[in-house]
Formats: C-alpha cells, sequence, structure tokens
C-alpha cells in the first residue's frame, strides 16, 4: 500500500499516456469543425507566413508553442495538446502536495475525467494551453517563486483573452500575500509582445487595438444568465459538480468565519467565481462576442480541480471509520473515472464526439468534387475552415483561396469556385444561398446534404460564369 501511495501519480501519467496514444491511434476527430481546425490552420501556416504568430485571434502563444506539432499535420496538434493536457495535470497535483492538500490524486482525477475536456484535448482549441499556464503559476507560487509564476501568467492574454480575468487573481494573492515587487512581473507578456508585435504592426498598443472581442455587441446574440451553471455538468460531470459545490461552498463558509487562507482563497476561490461570472455576464448581456460556449470552463479547470478537492477532503475527513473512509475513497475514484463512459447526456460518445463530424464528411465530399472543378489560375472561395484541410491548401495563400463575404462576392473572377456552407457562410460570412442564386454570376454544380441530430447540413458548389 506505501508503494501504491509513493508511486500513484507515475501509474497515473502511464494509464493517462496509454489512453491518449489510443485515442489519436483509433479516432479521427478533431474537435469541433471551426476554431479548433482554424488554430490548427494558423499554427501549421505560420512559419510560411511569420505575421501568423502576432495574430491577436489565433493567439499568439497558442500559435508558436503549437506550431512545431502543427507541422506533422493534425495528429501532431493532437499530441500537442494531450501533453499540454497531461502537464497541467502534473502541475496540478504537485500544487496540491506543496499546499499539503490531503488526497492531491483527487486533482488529477478531477482533470483527466473531465468528460469535455476528453473530448475537446484531441483538438487545436486554446483552452487546454490556457489551464497549463494557470496551473504553472499555481505550482510556482506554491514554490514561492512569484516572479517566475507572475512571468508566466502574464502571457495568459496571448492563450486566450480572458487571462486578464485570471491575472486579478494572481495579483490579488500578491496584494495579500504582500509580494510586491513580483507584482510588475504581470506585465511581462504585454511588454514582450508589445516590442515583438511592433514590427509587424508599427503599434506598440497593438496588444490592446487588435483585441478582436473588445466589443459591446455580439454576432451570436445573448442567453440566460444562469446559462454556465446549467453547462458545468456536461463540462465536468455530475459527480465533479457535486464535488466541486461543496469545495466552493466550504471555501465560502471558512472565509466567512475568518479562516481566510490566502491561496485557496484569494487565488482558487476567486479565480474560479470571477471568470466564471464574467462569462455569465458576457453572455447574458451579449457582449464581447461571446457564444456561451461551455468549453470556455475548461480554461479554469486547475482551479475547478483544487476547488474539488477540497470538496473531497471535506467528505472523507468527516468520516472516522477507517474502512468506510476507505469505501467512500474508492466509490468517489470510482463514479470520477467511469462517468465519462455512463451512458448519459453528459458523456463521451466515442463514435460521435471523436471522429470526424457529420459537418466535415459533407466538406468532405464537397471539396473532393470542387476539386475536379478548379481549373489552373482561378481560386477557390469558401468560409467553412475544415475545406482548407480538405482541399489540402494552405490557408492563408490567397493566390489560391479567399473568404466568402459580401463584398469578395463581387469580385470573384470567371472560372473561381466557391462552396457555400449553411452555417459559417450565412453567420460569418453574411452571405445567404439566395443572395448567390439572385446574383446570376454563379452556376449551380453540386449539392451535399447530412443530417447532425436535428441540424441538416448543407454544401453547396458553384462556379462563377
Amino acid at each position: 500500500m506505501t508503494w501504491l501511495k509513493t508511486n500513484l501519480l507515475w501509474i497515473f501519467i502511464l494509464a493517462y499516456v496509454l489512453f491518449a496514444a489510443l485515442v489519436i491511434t483509433l479516432f479521427n476527430g478533431t474537435g469541433d469543425s471551426g476554431d479548433s481546425i482554424l488554430h490548427y490552420l494558423f499554427a501549421k501556416s505560420a512559419p510560411k507566413h511569420p505575421e501568423l504568430y502576432f495574430n491577436h485571434w489565433a493567439k499568439p502563444v497558442f500559435t508558436l508553442l503549437a506550431s512545431p506539432f502543427a507541422q506533422f499535420g493534425f495528429t501532431g496538434m493532437k499530441i500537442f495538446n494531450a501533453l499540454v493536457v497531461l502537464m497541467t495535470i502534473v502541475l496540478t497535483h504537485r500544487t496540491a502536495v506543496n499546499w499539503q492538500l490531503k488526497r492531491p490524486i483527487f486533482a488529477a482525477l478531477l482533470i483527466a475525467c473531465a468528460p469535455l475536456l476528453i473530448r475537446h484535448t484531441f483538438s487545436g482549441l486554446t483552452e487546454p494551453l490556457f489551464a497549463l499556464f494557470i496551473a504553472a503559476g499555481m505550482f510556482y507560487t506554491s514554490r514561492n517563486k512569484w516572479a517566475v509564476a507572475c512571468a508566466l501568467v502574464s502571457f495568459l492574454p496571448f492563450v486566450r483573452s480572458e487571462g486578464l480575468i485570471v491575472i486579478t487573481a494572481f495579483g490579488l494573492l500578491l496584494l495579500v500575500r504582500r509580494q510586491w515587487k513580483a507584482i510588475p512581473w504581470l506585465l511581462f507578456g504585454h511588454l514582450v509582445y508589445s516590442v515583438a508585435g511592433w514590427f509587424h504592426y508599427k503599434d506598440i498598443l497593438w496588444v490592446f487595438t487588435k483585441i478582436p472581442y473588445a466589443t459591446t455587441t455580439s454576432n451570436y446574440g445573448n442567453g440566460d444568465l444562469f446559462h454556465f451553471v446549467d453547462q458545468l455538468p456536461f463540462v465536468i460531470g455530475i459527480p465533479s459538480v457535486l464535488i466541486l459545490a461543496i469545495g466552493t461552498l466550504v471555501l465560502i463558509v471558512r472565509w466567512i468565519r475568518g479562516q481566510f487562507n490566502p491561496n485557496l482563497h484569494a487565488l482558487i476561490l476567486y479565480g474560479f467565481l470571477s471568470y466564471f461570472i464574467a462569462h455569465s455576464m458576457f453572455w447574458y448581456l451579449g457582449i464581447f462576442n461571446s457564444m456561451g460556449l461551455n468549453r470556455v470552463l475548461l480554461g479554469i479547470i486547475p482551479f475547478i480541480a483544487i476547488l474539488g478537492l477540497v470538496g473531497v477532503n471535506t467528505l472523507l475527513d468527516g468520516i472516522k471509520n477507517q474502512k468506510i473512509q476507505l469505501g467512500i475513497t474508492s466509490l468517489i475514484a470510482v463514479l470520477l473515472l467511469t462517468f465519462p463512459i455512463w451512458e448519459n447526456p453528459s458523456s463521451v460518445h466515442w463514435q460521435r464526439d471523436m471522429n470526424l463530424s457529420q459537418e466535415q464528411q459533407a466538406a468532405q465530399e464537397a471539396a473532393d468534387f470542387a476539386i475536379t472543378q478548379k481549373e489552373k489560375g482561378n481560386r477557390f472561395i469558401y468560409l467553412p475552415p475544415y475545406l482548407s484541410m480538405a482541399l489540402r491548401l494552405d490557408h492563408f495563400d490567397f493566390d489560391m483561396r479567399g473568404d466568402l463575404h459580401p463584398i469578395a462576392l463581387k469580385n470573384i473572377q470567371p472560372g473561381d469556385v466557391l462552396i457555400w456552407d449553411n452555417w459559417f457562410s450565412p453567420v460569418d460570412g453574411h452571405v445567404t444561398q439566395q443572395a448567390i442564386e439572385e446574383s446570376g454570376s454563379f452556376k449551380k454544380l453540386k449539392e451535399v446534404k447530412y443530417r447532425q441530430e436535428e441540424r441538416e447540413i448543407v454544401y453547396i458548389v458553384y462556379k462563377a460564369k
């Protein structure tokens, strides 16, 4: 038993590596067919187009770190994010050990067994890397290496824009712990990228002026204030939600009673609540181009794991009988491990979630046909990012392709092949099927229809007359 406790983390790491290797080998999915693909395309093309390393939407730090892996195709991107998640697990576990929290392996379990994280680990999405930078910041604060911690988390806004929210949590911890000398290091990331990006933008303030989400409107509408409360079970699973709720309530009660712990209250509790409430308000008010995507909560999975660990320890420490305590410990571990594979709305549906979607299959069919219609010297015009993979194009070679939008529609040359879809084209490109066909400038060549749950997916290939 002593050997098991000593080597539990290493056993966990080995199991996770084997699991990730199997998923990458057996499934061909990409996490989603939008942002996941687009981030991959930025990372893959950045060596040919160095300006992409400073694209604010693509997230400069993510593009920089993922780019070497992306050169090996989307499999390389999956390997990158799997390694990122593994490092997040290890650093969160070590933080719990350094803070002398009991049963730190549960922090690892809470991360590894989050159903949505399992699905999005094997993608090109930025949330896992965001979580890693938080975990690294937590780890170095737990070792009292304040400058290193602050320097690392200062790059969070260049992994995801919400990093500005999380930085305030680390700033609050510095104030509480009176680490005045470390505070300037929270500006380090902005200083580095301000100077580096100046050579491209000729604007030292580009890190602020080029933020794509700095808008009080949204193309995606708004929603219920408690949307993310409702979505939390789909992100981390019902057992983890209950454990998280216990840990959060326990810390709030301790705070009220004057049992203030700087690490757990100023950093973890405040970091989780400020991020969660901010996203809830963004979606409710319809600002900052919020889409209400539940995956944004994966970015703070290290905070969630530590709060959940507090919940687990509270439950187990209240049981004095050792045999009963061991039984409940085992039960919680089994629930966390098996919940992602139970048949429930929150679980991972392996064939559906881990393989190419119906939308991507429709895009592939349309692309295969479109390739046969393009003539030398003409371009493809489209918006769905996956089409660049399906067409095997450099997404940023605009001699070969162009984005579909109303102005581009007027400038298309005879012989160009246009691929319209019923999501990206009307929502992001503001180009309807009716507008294309009423223009009289295009010949309809092929229509591809698939169905994904309740949604009909349509791809139409046109050729400019």
